[in-house]
């Protein structure tokens, strides 16, 4: 079951990624938008799908 749930969790995060939606959050203040196609589920976020990115991201004003 914990299988399953991953799946559906990580091509949800691919798709949102995919859309310019990820969030990444480099500091516990503030928030960056992604630039790119992979994004990944930050650990460390519970409100809402946010994702982070290996590389740069563009901070959310």
């Amino acid at each position: 079951m914990k299988i399953v749930v991953f799946l559906v969790l990580f091509f949800a995060s691919t798709l949102y990624a995919r859309e310019g939606l990820s969030i990444c959050n480099k500091t516990s203040e503030d928030f960056y938008v992604l630039k790119g196609s992979q994004g990944y589920r930050h650990p460390n976020l519970t409100e809402g799908w946010y994702f982070i990115k290996k590389g740069t991201c563009e901070r959310v004003k």
